[in-house]
């Protein structure tokens, strides 16, 4: 769930389980039960981790939506889901928060890089053409 959050918008329409084709179903294999469905692993982009199963068939499960949702509170706001420390919270939640916060903090490193790489060369383009137009330029 975390490289649906941070794929870009094209990469995520072709996860989305509403708008997906019933042929493109059939070859992810999303009717079979388990999350061990493909022969060929597949990605939500370049940086999505290699999953034997749609990316978005993670979100059917309400057990790991939730949790997915508490990882990530915890993560934004230092909140844990349950009263008391680490040792407290569910053995689940104990177990992959470190793993998730790895995680979150890669896709967000790395989504902001692309962010800055994409963006970078629109404004040394605007920037030659201001300083164009300065000298006389068009």
């Amino acid at each position: 769930m975390i490289d649906l959050r941070f794929a870009e918008h094209d990469a995520i329409k072709t996860f989305d389980c509403s708008k997906c084709p019933k042929s493109l179903r059939e070859n992810r294999k999303c009717e079979q039960d388990g999350l061990n469905n493909l022969s060929r692993p597949i990605s939500v982009d370049t940086y999505g981790l290699k999953l034997s199963f749609c990316p978005a068939k993670a979100t059917w499960y309400h057990e790991f939506t939730v949790l997915y949702s508490q990882l990530l509170v915890a993560l934004e706001t230092g909140i844990l889901p349950k009263e008391g420390s680490l040792e407290d919270q569910d053995e689940m939640f104990v177990s992959l928060f470190p793993f998730f916060v790895e995680r979150y903090r890669l896709r967000q490193y790395n989504k902001t890089w692309a962010d800055v790489l994409g963006f970078t060369p629109k404004v040394l383009e605007a920037i030659g053409k201001m300083i164009s137009r300065m000298f006389g330029g068009k």
